[in-house]
């Protein structure tokens, strides 16, 4: 009796714990403990028995499962592979709607991890486009995992190797800079020291433009100059400068040692002075104090023959002689103007000497004749006041009117006066054409003849040629006193400057029965309102 007892207490406690382990299990799936649970079910399983036995051990595969799901997930995450991390979690979302950690990891986690790669790649790219040490560590900083720290962080460690490298070389560089300056300092102090001029030459061969070149050669000048070695010295000098130093010094020992000399050569030249000797005395004593006197007089003699050019050369850069051969060539072009006045003279007068006193004497004559020639926008140039400018006007509504008033006679008024034959046919012809369409009308003085018709206007070029046609019927008194008919066609035309014009016909006349062809040609000119036309009639 009591085995029985025991063994039903055995087989309930077992049913208990079974009961336990089963709803241990569930809490831990639910939970998301998926290794708790499948261990629980395992348990659980291995003591359950028929139906209940397979239902537990599918819980338990379902569990691991799930387990795998989490593993292959945060797998996922790492290789930053976030679309199948994301995938991993939905399915585990499936098998367990109740997971927490799996709705949080689709809902925020991943989506964050997501925005942050994509926030990486974009820095990486920006890098990548312009890369600096800065833009390295900036983005090590703010992307400590992200998915190219490595190559960051290589970067980092390549430029500042680069960096140091460069440093180093930079500081070897001023080192021997450093170096070369303290050698060219001492070879400069050794001269300075010694004043010996191949110490000098010694330091211009190995630094020609260095920091004391120019000190050098100036005391190296110096030195010659001492010496009287005045030639050894214009060698050294390249500005203007230490040139006009040695002349000044070698003009100085000149006259110290030719000084007399030089005031005997000028004594003969005041007494009698000529070209010849003036320029002797230059040649030969430049250096005087009297050479000025002598070059001042050169100059107002070469003036006075208009040979400005040798006056600017013996003036040598004097502010009062130039001024004095300014004003004498200002005059001399003057003269020439007046004497021969031409445009090309005017305007380079004009041009030189657009201070001078005569500067609008000579722009008056020119607008005067730029208007005779009807260059007007030149004269523009050339009107200095209101007076000038009122002569352009006039002189420009005066050819306005003339053209104008040569253009309508020219355009709608044409005469002739034709004799042929043997005298037989003495005509007056005179046509009217305002526009396109015009009449004219023919007189027969010698056969008392008259023919009149229209005439058309073919062709108009600007009003400057003329094509026309005509054609009319008349009565005269040749032959069988019978009607008669007149056609040609005639062309006029005027010249560039629209003062002539000139009109040639060519037609023919039926009188009486007998034909007659005529050439005729006129000219005249603008303020007469036809032309006289010679014409020759055949039969």
């Amino acid at each position: 009796m009591k085995r029985l007892v025991f063994f039903l207490l055995a087989i309930f406690s077992l049913i208990q714990l079974n009961a336990q382990s089963t709803e241990q299990a569930d809490r831990a799936f639910r939970q998301g403990k998926y290794s708790d649970a499948r261990r629980l079910y395992e348990t659980t399983g291995s003591i359950s028995k028929g139906d209940r036995r397979e239902d537990i051990y599918k819980l338990a595969r379902k569990s691991r499962e799930c387990e795998s799901l989490v593993e292959s997930g945060q797998s996922e995450i790492k290789k930053r592979n976030y679309s199948k991390a994301l995938a991993a979690y939905k399915e585990l979302l499936r098998l367990n709607p109740s997971d927490a950690n799996a709705k949080k990891m689709i809902s925020v986690t991943i989506p964050a991890l997501i925005d942050k790669d994509k926030q990486d790649q974009a820095d990486w790219a920006t890098i990548s486009v312009n890369p600096s040490l800065q833009r390295y560590r900036d983005y090590v900083n703010k992307h400590p995992n992200g998915r190219y720290i490595a190559d960051a962080r290589k970067a980092i460690k390549t430029i500042e190797a680069r960096n140091r490298a460069e440093e180093e070389r930079r500081a070897q560089e001023r080192a021997r800079a450093e170096e070369l300056l303290r050698q060219e300092d001492e070879a400069y102090k050794t001269f300075v020291a010694s004043n010996n001029i191949n110490d000098g030459y010694s330091y211009l061969a190995k630094y020609p433009s260095g920091r004391y070149a120019l000190e050098t050669k100036t005391r190296l000048v110096e030195l010659y100059c001492n010496n009287n070695e005045y030639n050894e010295a214009r060698q050294l000098a390249d500005n203007k400068k230490l040139k006009d130093y040695i002349d000044v010094q070698e003009n100085q020992y000149k006259r110290r040692i030719y000084g007399a000399e030089a005031k005997r050569a000028y004594d003969v030249f005041s007494t009698n002075p000529s070209r010849p000797a003036g320029e002797e005395f230059i040649r030969q004593y430049s250096f005087s104090s009297e050479a000025k006197d002598v070059r001042r007089w050169l100059v107002e003699d070469y003036c006075k023959y208009d040979e400005f050019t040798n006056a600017t050369i013996m003036a040598q850069g004097d502010k009062d002689m130039l001024s004095f051969i300014s004003a004498k060539e200002e005059a001399a072009a003057f003269k020439s103007f007046k004497s021969y006045s031409t445009l090309d003279k005017g305007k380079a007068f004009v041009t030189k000497y657009p201070n001078s006193s005569n500067v609008n004497t000579v722009k008056d004559w020119m607008v005067k004749q730029l208007c005779k020639d009807k260059d007007f926008r030149t004269a523009q140039k050339y009107a200095y006041n209101s007076q000038q400018q009122a002569v352009i006007d006039r002189a420009v509504n005066r050819q306005y009117r003339r053209e104008s008033f040569t253009t309508d006679m020219f355009a709608k008024h044409f005469a002739q006066f034709q004799v042929g034959g043997e005298g037989d046919v003495i005509n007056l012809s005179y046509a009217y054409v305002p526009s396109r369409y015009g009449a004219y009308v023919t007189l027969g003085l010698a056969d008392f003849g008259i023919f009149a018709g229209p005439v058309m206007r073919l062709w108009n070029d600007d009003k400057s040629v003329d094509l026309q046609v005509y054609g009319g019927l008349g009565f005269s008194s040749y032959g069988d006193r019978s009607f008669s008919w007149d056609a040609g066609i005639r062309i006029g035309w005027h010249t560039e400057s629209k003062l002539s014009l000139y009109d040639l016909s060519i037609g023919t006349q039926n009188l009486g029965g007998t034909q007659v062809v005529y050439v005729g040609f006129g000219a005249g000119i603008c303020l007469i309102s036809f032309g006289i036309v010679g014409a020759l009639a055949l039969g």
